[in-house]
């Protein structure tokens, strides 16, 4: 995947079949000292990884994990230009579902940040060809996706989704059987399909076709075909309604086989990569495999879509309030307080202090009245 001025890519290597990454600027990618150490994605083993970004930078990876417990469909991304990658989603649950395996996903995302994941149904490794393609949506975070739906059945192999970035999604695979490239069609992000549907002219298929949008609504196919006995590469444009062919590059009599095939373009400079790994007659007559490249100019588009959607950082939920607790005032009585006169008990009655004395001295005086009277 080419992001900005980087290269991303995944592959899956090592002992234990472990998925691994690594990216590189363009500039120093010709070095092998250009590109960072390789960073492990997912703790299982896997296969068939792919690598893809949206309109806003997220890197995604997706993996096939083909056997034992946690066996299915995983997803990575990463939002520091591949320094730094999730913790895996699970897309499909091969395990919980008792499908035997699962190989070769895809993933794109439209302008809108939706994601539609594609992979294969298969038995066992070496027990035959695959059982079904089928696919599954997402929103742009990847978190939760739909149940997964047949989009067609039988052997088919090399499943490939792409968004045109202009409101359609294609699938397209390889049927080795027949030799031919077939592909079904959504204009909603994945909810609903065409019925599958043959890519006119490509018949007899050497290798699974190759496949690449020009980010404004067409995509372009390159597949290898055989024509009047010898090798042709085939080159067809889908633009939104049909399949247009373009004319055919006759590969040589020296060319025996072709064992498979990968483009790029870049449509701002109008022009179509391609490499091709092929078989053929040397000098001395014996055959030996190499890589091949080859070009051609395609009508130049500016590539103008911007994502529909924006992500949105996630923020901390707050935690619980706490109870306030009231600040400690002083209590104001604002009538005034009653004060009572002293008394002292005398059984059931409170007689006051006051009284008392007033009685003493009432007897008192009564007392001297009398004793002055008697004297007289």
């Amino acid at each position: 995947a080419a992001v900005g001025d980087r290269l991303h890519v995944v592959w899956s290597g090592g002992p234990d079949g472990r998925i691994f990454t690594s990216q590189a600027f363009t500039r120093d990618a010709a070095s092998e000292s250009g590109w960072n150490g390789p960073v492990a994605l997912f703790a299982s083993a896997g296969s068939g990884p792919r690598i893809s970004a949206d309109l806003l930078g997220r890197l995604y990876a997706i993996t096939a994990v083909p056997l034992n417990e946690g066996r299915g469909i995983a997803l990575s991304y990463s939002d520091d230009g591949g320094m730094g990658w999730s913790e895996a989603a699970v897309v499909f649950d091969a395990e919980a579902a008792g499908w035997l395996s699962v190989a070769q996903p895809d993933l794109s995302v439209d302008e809108a940040g939706r994601l539609v994941a594609v992979w294969l149904r298969t038995p066992l490794p070496g027990n035959g060809p695959a059982l079904g393609l089928y696919v599954a949506r997402s929103s742009a975070e990847g978190d939760v996706w739909t149940e997964p739906e047949l989009l067609v059945e039988g052997a088919m192999a090399s499943p490939r989704v792409v968004a045109t970035l202009k409101g359609q999604v294609l699938v397209l695979w390889f049927d080795s059987q027949r030799g031919t490239v077939g592909y079904r069609l959504s204009t909603d992000g994945g909810a609903t399909w065409s019925l599958p549907s043959q890519a006119p002219g490509l018949r007899d298929l050497q290798a699974p076709p190759a496949i690449a949008p020009d980010g404004a609504g067409n995509v372009h196919l390159a597949a290898v075909i055989e024509d009047s006995g010898a090798l042709a590469l085939a080159h067809s444009v889908w633009d939104g309604e049909r399949w247009n062919a373009e004319p055919s590059l006759a590969l040589g009599k020296d060319v025996q086989a072709v064992a498979g095939l990968g483009v790029a373009l870049d449509a701002s400079m109008g022009r179509l990569e391609l490499l091709l790994s092929a078989r053929t007659l040397n000098a001395e007559g014996a055959a030996e495999w190499g890589i091949w490249h080859t070009a051609r100019a395609i009508p130049i588009v500016e590539r103008v879509t911007s994502a529909q959607f924006a992500r949105v950082t996630p923020t901390p939920e707050p935690g619980p309030m706490p109870t306030p607790t009231p600040t400690p005032r002083p209590q104001v009585n604002p009538d005034p307080e009653t004060v009572s006169a002293p008394a002292v008990a005398l059984g059931p009655l409170s007689v006051p202090i006051g009284a008392i004395v007033g009685v003493l001295l009432a007897g008192f005086f009564a007392v001297t009245v009398v004793v002055m009277a008697r004297r007289r």
